[in-house]
């Protein structure tokens, strides 16, 4: 996959926080201290000081808080000499999770075309393509296809590509099933909507398998945070369903059901975090 700058950009200083923006950083941030070798922040602070990437003290953490973005991080790709092309030069497609087109679709304050998400899809690997165009035309080295709409159920298809091994590969699961859901949502096919987004919640539990995730705690918890975020969404779309005939009203409550397991497994993750994690984790829930 390509790396890219992300769609919405300010152009001077660190960008405001929007919540998508705050998913984003906190995935790169323990990205880079898993890939660092480091287990504490001060560890990996001094780590990137001797590799020509001085930070302030206390910087790394308010990173893994989701507090601040790396400044200029929006405003020019990895073409810029930010910090995260500096550090991407030493943990290898840490810029591409920073830069992946996920962030951009779980960003729920902007309503994005059917043009956005065909611009956001194309950059992710091609293996996916397929999953969205109407039909398979060979293509060429490099060409892209020219048709783009959703051509049948998720699913299956979707789910089988997930590679536990590789958390940018399932991001990139997680990322498709996020263009499925804002299309369903542009054509106001809310049954559609409710079925990509439990498929995605099953992608999402597939990635707590991932060693990116096992091994720090608070990647689980954004995890959950961003559950909580599509499932926010997912009941102001159904706020003016009361018909309990319609289709819909039957997709309404299956999304009733996977709150209600999404509660259960937030609370058993709870119970399994120290209490500054449970902290932070706190907030962030406040925060949708």
């Amino acid at each position: 996959m390509s790396v890219l700058p992300p769609t919405s950009t300010n152009n001077f200083g660190r960008p405001k926080m929007r919540l998508a923006h705050r998913f984003r950083v906190v995935a790169w941030s323990h990205f880079v201290k898993l890939g660092s070798g480091k287990r504490k922040d001060a560890e990996l602070v001094k780590w990137l000081s001797k590799n020509g990437v001085p930070l302030p003290v206390g910087l790394w953490s308010r990173y893994m808080r989701g507090e601040v973005l790396p400044q200029r991080s929006l405003s020019g790709g990895v073409e810029v000499n930010t910090l995260v092309k500096r550090i991407d030069d030493l943990v290898v497609d840490s810029a591409s999770l920073f830069y992946h087109p996920l962030w951009d679709l779980l960003d729920f304050s902007r309503l994005l075309s059917p043009m956005e998400l065909r611009s956001l899809s194309l950059k992710l690997d091609a293996s996916f393509w397929p999953l969205l165009i109407r039909r398979q035309p060979v293509l060429r080295k490099g060409e892209k296809p020219n048709d783009f709409w959703y051509r049948g159920p998720l699913g299956d298809d979707l789910v089988n590509q997930l590679d536990p091994r590789s958390s940018l590969v399932s991001l990139e699961a997680l990322a498709m099933s996020m263009v499925h859901a804002r299309m369903s949502y542009c054509s106001q096919d809310l049954v559609s909507l409710v079925k990509a987004h439990l498929v995605g919640c099953h992608i999402m539990q597939a990635l707590q398998m991932n060693q990116l995730f096992v091994e720090q705690e608070r990647m689980k918890s954004l995890l959950l945070w961003i559950e909580d975020s599509c499932h926010a969404q997912l009941k102001g779309a159904f706020r003016n369903i009361t018909d309990r005939s319609k289709p819909e009203w039957d997709a309404y409550s299956l999304l009733m059901r996977l709150a209600e397991n999404h509660e259960l497994r937030v609370e058993r993750h709870i119970k399994m975090l120290s209490k500054s994690s449970r902290s932070t984790f706190a907030h962030w829930r406040d925060l949708v």
